[in-house]
């Protein structure tokens, strides 16, 4: 249910993005003397366009009005956003050092021809100005809010230099001294046969316009490596979805584009395959996955009609709403078609509507479910009740509780205190039926285990037929003492001495045979923690009645007080009380 609800607040997050575009050209010319055969991966990011310092005052202007007393003073969150302040000032002022030396475009690829050094980052630069270019060296250092001892890691491992018409950055697997960084530098880029990667072109149209693009190429190195990703997937129990072909993914996901734009709200995404075949083959897994979506949904739901209608038409608007087009070997997303896909979403002016609304069904799913886990928990609440008021009415007959299980004259264990309390919760008929001088298990007795009242049941646990989970704790000092030969009945209120509102009666227990007499709760076992069906909290019901929900952190010593009938120690409610 969890993983379900968090999918939707993503997915509805994600729908307040469009399409634009521009450049595509100007960018492959400045990263064509960049790449090899080997590179898979590049991320582009457009300096002059990436305006974070006013993307991030334009969206804490927007929300001050409605955080009005969070966003107000000095504390906690008003001095992270001060700290995130100064980065992105320092991003400005390194982004400004570079545009003065002719640079726009700082480019990070991935070769995969090289494993032992693959990343390296490029700042192609027009100036010979020997200040300027020093100045776009230094640009990674001292910068704000960074570890000392992670800005020694960097200078040591992290090296600066200038290599054609670029300043470059590059790893190292051990430290290099200062004299030594420009060899480094020059001998990393010399081994390198820098060719033009045409696929590239093909990716970055794709995303034209955008500020940060990201650019995949599917080569032989990683085409060799997905199969064995795939199969490490479907061994992978937890998975829930189909895992396609190995083929069907190599093909269909030969070049990846991404485009995002925090400034103008713009998310572009691509896929481009190697034939129209292979794209349509990826297009059936989307539908796939909508299928198994679908029916995860209802079996999560555990056949509540009001979950499941709502989890499946949120299935389905999401998988909908971000149905590919495809076109060709393209595969697309286009934010902007989406009111063609439901009419009566036609007159929704702005996407950011279509994001509330996508968040809000999202956050409705939880809340949902726990009106429903609130409503488990007071029905349980119930049974604790009633069971609890069936022991006093049995009390009140008997002059004492009953027994925590009856035994024969050699004190073998014959029924539980649940077959005792028949009776008392409108099941003489069956109480008339068993034979009490017979084992619980014997043949004839054994016709009634299926028949355990529900009263006895937790009722959110998928439970066999003859499993109860409310039990006793039977212990020397409770209120339920190991029986004896002859007894018939148990402790009687006289010998409560701490008093009926400070003592346990009946405790959540595992799941056992409601007329099991062995299936209880032990002192030793309870006093070190209570079972609990429900988080952070254990219900327990006290002599005179009342039910209380434990906290799941109550200390062991209260616990042991309450567990008690007779150690002198009363306990304050406040003590217990969750």
């Amino acid at each position: 249910m969890k993983k379900c609800a968090l999918f939707c607040v993503l997915l509805g997050w994600g729908m307040g993005t469009l399409f634009a575009g521009e450049g595509a050209e100007r960018v492959m010319k400045a990263l064509s003397p960049w790449t090899t055969q080997g590179t898979t991966l590049v991320v582009h990011v457009d300096l002059q366009e990436l305006r974070l310092r006013d993307t991030f005052h334009e969206g804490l202007n927007a929300i001050k009005p409605v955080f009005k007393r969070t966003l107000t003073g000095e504390n906690e969150i008003t001095l992270a956003l001060k700290s995130v302040e100064q980065v992105l000032d320092a991003i400005e002022d390194r982004i400004e050092i570079v545009q003065k030396a002719g640079g726009r475009d700082l480019f990070v690829l991935v070769d995969t021809g090289d494993l032992s050094m693959p990343v390296y980052l490029v700042l192609p630069v027009t100036t010979k100005d020997e200040a300027s270019l020093q100045a776009v060296e230094e640009i990674v250092n001292d910068f704000p809010n960074v570890p000392q001892a992670s800005q020694a890691w960097m200078e040591q491992y992290f090296h600066a230099g200038r290599y054609n018409d670029a300043v470059v950055f590059v790893p190292s697997q051990s430290a290099i001294e200062k004299d030594l960084k420009a060899d480094y530098i020059k001998m990393f880029f010399g081994r390198k046969e820098f060719a033009p990667n045409e696929k590239f072109a093909a990716a970055f149209a794709q995303t034209e316009g955008c500020s940060v693009e990201l650019a995949f190429v599917m080569n032989d190195f990683i085409a060799g490596m997905i199969p064995g990703l795939l199969e490490m997937a479907r061994q992978n129990e937890d998975f829930p979805l189909m895992i396609p072909p190995d083929n069907v993914v190599i093909r269909g996901l030969d070049r990846v584009a991404l485009g995002v734009d925090p400034c103008t709200n713009q998310l572009k995404l691509s896929i481009l395959s190697k034939t129209d075949k292979s794209a349509r083959n990826l297009g059936r897994v989307y539908e796939k996955w909508q299928t198994q979506a679908l029916a995860m949904a209802e079996e999560e739901a555990d056949g509540d009609p009001m979950q499941t209608a709502l989890m499946c038409d949120m299935m389905e608007v999401y998988f909908t709403l971000l149905e590919p087009t495809v076109e060709g070997n393209r595969l697309f997303w286009d934010f902007a078609a989406m009111p063609e896909k439901f009419p009566t979403l036609q007159n929704v002016s702005s996407a950011p509507a279509v994001m509330v609304a996508g968040m809000a069904m999202g956050l409705l799913l939880p809340a949902v479910q726990s009106s429903r886990e609130a409503a488990r928990r007071t029905l349980y609440a119930n049974h604790f009740k009633q069971v609890a008021l069936a022991m006093l009415n049995y009390e009140a007959m008997h002059q004492a509780y009953p027994l925590p299980y009856t035994v024969d004259s050699e004190g073998k264990p014959l029924h539980s205190w649940r077959v005792q309390l028949l009776p008392f919760i409108e099941q003489y008929a069956m109480y008339e039926k068993i034979r009490l001088d017979e084992p619980w298990d014997s043949e004839w007795n054994r016709q009634f285990h299926n028949l355990c009242p529900a009263i006895f049941k937790h009722p959110a646990l998928d439970l066999a037929p003859e499993e109860a989970t409310i039990g006793v704790v039977v212990g020397d000092d409770t209120v339920f003492p190991a029986p004896q030969p002859g007894k018939n009945h148990g402790v009687k209120i006289g010998a409560i001495s701490d008093g009926m509102i400070n003592t346990i009666l009946l405790v959540e227990c595992e799941a056992v045979c409601w007329m099991d007499p062995r299936g209880d709760v032990s002192y030793e076992e309870a006093k070190k923690g209570l079972v609990s069906t429900f988080p952070t909290i254990s219900f327990a019901a006290f002599c005179d009645g009342s039910v209380h929900s434990l906290s799941s952190l109550l200390d062991f010593d209260v616990l042991d007080n309450l567990l008690r009938r007779n150690d002198g120690n009363a306990v304050n409610s406040n003590d217990y009380e969750r």
